[in-house]
């Protein structure tokens, strides 16, 4: 049992922060808009000598720094979960799929962190202070940010499944 408890912890605590990179993500951004839409008065006076817009992109650029590190950290992060996962599923008597879907988890971390992520920064960075207007297509960097942003949160999502998938394996009383 106590080889359960322990994996169904990692896989816990893996599945929980993949929760809470979803929730900070849009959230950071978000919380630009509202601190702009209703400023404390301190606020108003400090950003009032900048030109219209600034603030918001100023709040936008260091929200996006924030998400960078984040990001960056929690694909280092998910690695070590990912590796403590396999090995304590190959060390004890976990079941093949659930081997399985621990391996998965664990090449689509890897393959986020040394891939997707150091890329999407990259281009996020080119883009901070690019003018983005109304129906402009924009920079070339553009496009495949927002391909690399996508086969992000489409591989996030199919690696938080197969931690679903693990974890109900794990606790339903198969081996492990």
């Amino acid at each position: 049992m106590h080889g359960k408890s322990s994996m169904a912890f990692v896989l816990g605590a893996w599945l929980a922060g993949t929760l809470f990179m979803w929730a900070v993500a849009t959230q950071n951004f978000r919380l630009v808009d509202r601190l702009l839409a209703s400023p404390s008065p301190q606020f108003s006076a400090h950003v009032a000598p900048l030109p219209p817009g600034d603030a918001r992109l100023l709040m936008r650029y260091q929200a996006s720094e924030v998400n960078r590190l984040f990001f960056d950290r929690w694909g280092w992060t998910q690695l070590a979960l990912g590796v403590i996962l396999l090995g304590m599923a190959w060390r004890g008597s976990a079941d093949r799929p659930l081997r399985i879907a621990a391996l998965l988890m664990l090449l689509i971390a890897a393959g986020l962190q040394l891939g997707v992520v150091p890329e999407t920064i990259r281009l996020g960075r080119l883009l901070d202070f690019v003018p983005h207007s109304p129906g402009s297509l924009g920079p070339p960097e553009v496009a495949p940010f927002w391909r690399l942003h996508t086969a992000y949160t489409a591989l996030d999502m199919l690696k938080f499944l197969l931690g679903v998938f693990a974890a109900t394996r794990l606790l339903r009383g198969g081996p492990g």
